[in-house]
């Protein structure tokens, strides 16, 4: 045993110092070495990994030769499933492991297939070191900082040993198969070299080359080539079933033995119940060399007549392996029964490829269904069940590499006769066709950023937008989906240069969002309305909806930020830098006779401050206008030109102090919505419709304009003078616009008071309130 841990130690060290060599020089002496397995593995059950993964039929030798290609729970699997363990180990004793060393993840699809089909394979994995089990794999713990060398390598080393121990069993060389053979019969005493399962086990017979299995005899189990028809040992044909075997004799018969050559020929005795010319009826002695010479002469005309059926498929062009299973159960003349089958195999075909559209897995095309037919050998049932295995496989190879869809994968496979790679190369294009469309439209790539998966845009920046790193496009990414989730996303070029220019995520979100300062929604930054003369964004909605109401409501000097008040109007140069913006931005947003109204007012604000234009107060054509050819209109003082801007309780006041009656209260069955007629432009032109505006409180069931227009209209009807309730600066102004000598100077003397009263006199006597003229 000394002996054995120094081989095992040899072989470790040689791991670590070098875990890529596939074969080191330490392995040999290992596999010399005449010990069972349970005495030569360590840590490993080598006894329960092979009884649980490989089957072994009664009475037939477990051990070699084997097929590499058999079933999952053959040496073959199991040897591809100690391979990949050894590779994770492999990978474990790397100077520099993997990047995802830490977790093995069941959702792989080598892993499935191999080490997830094995038997004790998660157990391997944890003596590895993966002992953290979740939903997602098999990982280390966390707070494992590497793997544990000495321990990985006492492992890899025992699965390599195991791995090449089936080699040599598989390949038929290895020195002491009787070890294994005992493992997998369950016993636990080695057998004796000439006991029947381990001469069985070593006696060599015919191995297939890996590109040709060839086919198994029913009869003799002889593995014969694939193209040949006949048993090359006792030349039953392929397809021919397995004899049963004769009834046991009452007594062992004696064996017969040939005379010499000189001796005459002995004869059994006659019988009383038989003729010796009878061989089916001879002595037992001779019953069992004619029944198998019936059975020779049988086979050879079984063999004979599958020779015809094949030859007689390929002269009618048909292959063979579609028609022989049907034209052997016909019997008959070989060519009838070849036409038959031949004739039938058509409709046979179209009901298998219409059996997958029922299935839910999409129409089969004919040379799938003409594939299954022949691997089935005309056997309706295992073609049905060959073609649906074949392309379920196939939907769920494609749906792990992106296509999980079957109404798009099917139609794919349908179209490229059941090639798989034919169906993904044309999958493959119809998803890069946008890419490759995009290149020849357009210079600016398309991309996508609100799609399912947010990996595909970031591969389409770093391939076309020349960022420098992964991060960078990752975070280009982020902040576009985050921006387009709140409406309109920014420009890819105002994202481009805010990413090239900063990495900060927290100080990009403020350079490229903002906040109204009216009503708090969060928006774009491209989005916001910005005033000259402040820096308050406000949002569409409430610029709009500012502005709108304002124009109808307010003076035109009114009209600043609604959140801080700016700019001052006060000041000239300001004053003609914000109009000068205010106005395009308010002929975008503003319907068009709503922007002719602020046009307007500011057009009359801009007059007023001119000191060249004058009001005239005459009724007259502009060429007898005392005022000569100077710029000037005619509007008289109480007309609603000078008193749309005067608030409604001062209108009021002045109808009070003229004592004439005005209504306050909405009329019964008021509907809450201003009902006074007005023209609206509609698409079939102008048209008459209520106003529809909100109606205020004590304002008569109207809109704020519409009750305006109502005060000053009884102000007019009964020509009242607004002189008296005239502030200083309008006093000042309607005398210097009104009087016809113009405004006179105040006295030195004089207080304001006083000036302003003379002036309030002056209007009076000098340019009284004319009564309206009636209409004709």
């Amino acid at each position: 045993m000394a002996e054995l841990g120094a081989l095992w130690g040899a072989l470790w060290g040689a791991l670590v110092r070098d875990p890529q060599d596939p074969s080191p020089p330490e392995l040999q002496p290992l596999l010399l070495v005449p010990r069972p397995p349970r005495d030569k593995w360590r840590l490993l059950d080598v006894g329960e990994i092979l009884r649980g993964n490989v089957r072994v039929a009664p009475g037939a030798p477990p051990i070699p030769p084997l097929d590499v290609g058999a079933p999952p729970g053959a040496l073959g699997a199991l040897r591809t499933a100690l391979s990949i363990l050894e590779k994770y180990g492999r990978n474990l004793l790397q100077p520099r492991p993997p990047r995802h060393w830490r977790l093995v993840r069941f959702g792989n699809p080598v892993f499935r297939r191999t080490v997830g089909a094995m038997q004790g394979g998660r157990a391997v994995l944890r003596l590895l070191g993966y002992t953290h089990e979740s939903p997602e794999g098999l990982g280390f713990p966390p707070g494992a900082v590497a793997p544990d060398v000495p321990r990985v390598a006492a492992v890899t080393a025992e699965l390599l040993l195991l791995r090449m121990e089936i080699d040599l069993l598989l390949a038929n060389q290895h020195p002491n198969p009787q070890f294994f053979t005992q493992m997998l019969l369950g016993s636990e005493e080695p057998l004796a070299p000439d006991s029947p399962a381990v001469a069985d086990a070593e006696a060599p017979k015919h191995e297939s080359p890996a590109e040709d299995p060839g086919w198994a005899c029913a009869s003799c189990t002889f593995l014969n080539q694939g193209p040949s028809v006949l048993c090359g040992v006792c030349e039953r044909p392929r397809l021919a079933r397995r004899p049963q075997s004769p009834p046991a004799a009452p007594s062992p018969a004696p064996p017969i033995e040939a005379p010499p050559p000189e001796a005459p020929p002995t004869k059994a005795p006659p019988s009383a119940d038989s003729t010796p010319s009878d061989p089916a009826l001879s002595s037992p002695a001779q019953r069992g060399p004619a029944r198998e010479l019936e059975r020779q002469r049988r086979l050879r005309e079984e063999g004979r007549r599958v020779v015809e059926i094949v030859r007689e498929a390929e002269a009618q062009g048909v292959a063979p392996e579609a028609v022989v299973g049907v034209a052997w159960a016909l019997g008959g003349p070989v060519g009838v029964a070849v036409g038959v089958a031949k004739a039938a195999l058509g409709e046979a075909l179209a009901a298998l490829a219409g059996a997958g559209q029922g299935a839910g897995l999409g129409p089969l095309s004919i040379r799938e269904a003409g594939l299954a037919w022949g691997h089935a050998h005309g056997h309706a049932q295992r073609a049905l069940q060959a073609a649906i295995g074949r392309r379920r496989r196939q939907l769920q190879a494609l749906a792990a590499l992106g296509f999980p869809e079957v109404g798009v994968a099917g139609p794919a496979l349908l179209q490229n006769g059941g090639n798989l790679w034919g169906a993904l190369r044309d999958l493959q294009r119809q998803k890069l066709r946008p890419l490759l469309l995009g290149q020849w439209e357009s210079t600016e790539p398309h991309i996508d950023f609100q799609g399912p998966d947010p990996q595909v845009p970031i591969r389409r920046c770093l391939a076309f937008l020349g960022l420098r790193s992964w991060g960078r496009a990752q975070l280009l990414v982020t902040l576009a989906r985050e921006l387009g989730a709140l409406g309109e996303p920014p420009e890819l070029r105002e994202l481009l240069e805010a990413v090239g220019g900063c990495t900060d995520p927290r100080a990009l979100r403020r350079r490229l969002r903002c906040r109204c300062r009216l009503c708090g929604w969060d928006m774009a930054r491209k989005q916001a309305q910005w005033l000259t003369g402040c820096e308050c964004p406000l949002c569409p909605d409430c610029f709009r909806g500012h502005f709108q109401v304002g124009v109808k409501e307010k003076g035109v000097q009114d009209l600043v930020c609604p959140a801080c008040g700016k700019p001052d109007l006060a000041d000239e140069g300001a004053r003609t830098c914000y109009f000068s913006t205010l106005d395009t931005q308010l002929r975008q947003v503003l319907d068009p006779p709503t922007y002719q109204l602020f046009c307007q007012k500011l057009t009359e604000l801009e007059l007023q401050k001119d000191p060249q234009f004058l009001w005239c107060t005459k009724r007259c054509p502009g060429r007898r206008c005392p005022l000569g050819g100077s710029l000037h209109a005619h509007h008289p003082r109480h007309c609603l030109f000078f008193l749309r801007d005067w608030e409604r309780p001062r209108l009021q006041r002045l109808l009070q102090m003229g004592g004439v009656p005005f209504t306050t209260e909405a009329p019964p069955g008021s509907s809450g919505r201003c009902e006074v007629m007005e023209q609206k432009e509609t698409g079939e032109g102008l048209q008459d419709a209520p106003c529809g505006r909100d109606v205020g409180q004590g304002q008569a069931g109207m809109c704020g304009p519409h009750y305006t227009e109502y005060l000053v209209g009884l102000i007019r009807s009964r020509s009242l003078d607004p002189a008296p309730l005239y502030t200083w600066p309008e006093v000042l102004a309607a005398a210097e616009r009104h009087l016809p000598g113009g405004r006179p100077p105040q006295g030195p003397e004089e207080s304001d008071a006083q000036y302003g009263q003379r002036l309030r006199h002056l209007l009076e006597s000098e340019d009284p309130i004319k009564p309206r003229p009636e209409a004709p």
